[in-house]
């Protein structure tokens, strides 16, 4: 004759060991989840860094300006404060610089302050290209430089007395790349 043993559980104790159960296989599932949200998040990255060799990045088209024949010539004055321009640039092919100049009025105080320089620029290729604005005074460089991406709150003193030109180039740039940029230059409030 077979003796059965009576188990006696007690309904919270049951309840918590399903409870346990299902906490163990959520957080299993969770964590599994989050690693393969990781994984193509990882991997869409490197997608977006890695550059097909097979795929053609644009080239800046060549406009002939220079230092001594800009691309555009602005006057600023308290009534016209300032411009925009826009255009690309592209490095190892195609146009690798631009050339805006401007002038503000002569007074008796011959360093003028610009108000704001701003370099709004966009990459393809090197992303962690490295580009910038430098003043030139009658043609010779000075040391005002902004560079892309820095925000509206760049100010630079200028010599009133001389025409400026804006240059837009390449500080650094390890492969070939293409950039289109915004240049603003606001002279006065």
């Amino acid at each position: 004759m077979k003796t059965l043993t009576k188990i006696t559980l007690s309904a919270p104790l049951v309840l918590a060991t399903l409870m346990f159960a299902a906490c163990s296989t959520a957080i299993e599932t969770d964590v599994e989840e989050d690693d393969v949200v990781d994984e193509e998040q990882e991997q869409e990255e490197q997608e977006e860094e890695e550059i097909d060799p097979d795929e053609e990045l644009p080239l800046a088209p060549f406009d002939n300006d220079s230092l001594q024949a800009p691309a555009e010539s602005h006057f600023l004055s308290p009534t016209r404060k300032g411009f925009t321009f826009t255009n690309d640039v592209s490095s190892e092919l195609g146009d690798a610089a631009d050339f805006v100049e401007f002038e503000v009025p002569n007074n008796s105080n011959s360093v003028q302050r610009i108000h704001s320089i701003a370099l709004d620029c966009d990459f393809v290729g090197d992303t962690s290209a490295i580009a910038h604005v430098r003043i030139y005074e009658d043609g010779e460089p000075t040391n005002e430089v902004v560079r892309c991406n820095e925000g509206e709150d760049n100010t630079v003193n200028v010599d009133n007395t001389r025409v400026q030109t804006a240059v837009v180039e390449f500080s650094s740039v390890a492969i070939p790349t293409y950039m289109s940029y915004t240049l603003t230059v606001q002279a006065y409030r």
